[in-house]
């Protein structure tokens, strides 16, 4: 939740995209699968300050969150796929 919050400046915490990169990985890494998700956007889109646009890392981490189920991922594998990335 704190990668929400500071991805969002919620309560009182200033937005910060490195923190919330930060939170992200460190949830993802414990086997969250909405952050491993998250972190695959992060990676695929490569749009944020904190990091450069990779496939390779996005399919890894959208890999990890489809093995738990995660539509979302699991779509994007496909898109990317379909696209030859």
């Amino acid at each position: 939740n704190l990668g929400l919050y500071y991805e969002e400046g919620r309560y009182g915490l200033t937005q910060s995209d490195k923190r919330t990169f930060e939170f992200f990985t460190l949830a993802a890494k414990q086997g969250f699968v909405q952050a491993q998700a998250k972190l695959g956007l992060f990676y695929f889109q490569g749009t944020n300050k904190v990091v450069e646009q990779s496939f390779a890392k996005a399919r890894e981490w959208f890999t990890k969150a489809a093995a738990q189920g995660q539509e979302n991922a699991i779509n994007l594998i496909k898109q990317m796929d379909a696209a030859g990335i």
